[in-house]
């Protein structure tokens, strides 16, 4: 069991000294809740806007880095983005998705429901065959793990398939990204599955609602 007296002097003497501890900068007053389960007790959603555009950061944005070098087997980064932007706009989605693609070149200014799309219908297609294999199957597996948690019903033995790709997708972004940009929207992945074990599906505890929702109370003030 763990000793929260210990854990908060530990902090606290960390930040005395003005030092972090893998990302933290201090205890939460939430510790001293008898009856409160720190880790359980909050659901993890950060894959959508954490994860998804910071992957395609490093994807079309890191020309300096060394991972960029022989991602698009010698065919300008360019002309990848072209091409994808391309394919991305002529593709028809279902009448269930409200929001049509929007180009590549205007990504900073997606939404939520642009970057799901992305990640869940569009960016598979789109990349094949422009990307190197080893990056579209490593978005594949963020890809396959997103959908199975979105599903209404999931069983199982599809929760530890998604638990498996997740974790997967972890391990080789570090591989191919490099331990600098393992940030905490990365480590967070490793624990999804857990919340939608106890919480149920992540459309259930998105926070699409509230973003929505923010619009309509800025337009108020």
């Amino acid at each position: 069991m763990r000793d929260v007296s210990k854990v908060l002097e530990n902090q606290a003497e960390n930040t005395e000294q003005k030092r972090r501890h893998k990302g933290v900068k201090g205890p939460s007053p939430l510790l001293w809740l008898t009856y409160f389960n720190l880790i359980a007790g909050f659901v993890p959603d950060s894959v959508v806007q954490g994860v998804v555009k910071l992957h395609m950061a490093l994807l079309f944005e890191s020309t300096r880095k060394k991972f960029w070098i022989g991602m698009t087997d010698r065919i300008a980064m360019s002309y990848v983005v072209n091409a994808l932007d391309k394919r991305l706009l002529t593709l028809s989605p279902p009448a269930i998705v409200t929001r049509s693609p929007r180009s590549l070149n205007e990504r900073a200014l997606w939404k939520a429901s642009k970057w799901r799309g992305w990640l869940g219908m569009y960016c598979l297609p789109c990349s094949k065959g422009l990307l190197i294999k080893k990056y579209v199957v490593h978005s594949s597996m963020l890809s396959t793990a997103t959908c199975i948690l979105l599903q209404k019903s999931i069983s199982k033995e599809q929760l530890k398939i998604a638990e498996s790709l997740l974790n997967r997708y972890v391990i080789y972004f570090q591989k191919y990204f490099g331990k600098e940009n393992m940030v905490y929207n990365t480590d967070l992945l490793t624990h999804i599955t857990r919340g939608v074990s106890n919480w149920g599906p992540l459309w259930t505890h998105n926070c699409f609602l509230y973003e929505g929702k923010n619009r309509h109370m800025l337009q108020m003030c």
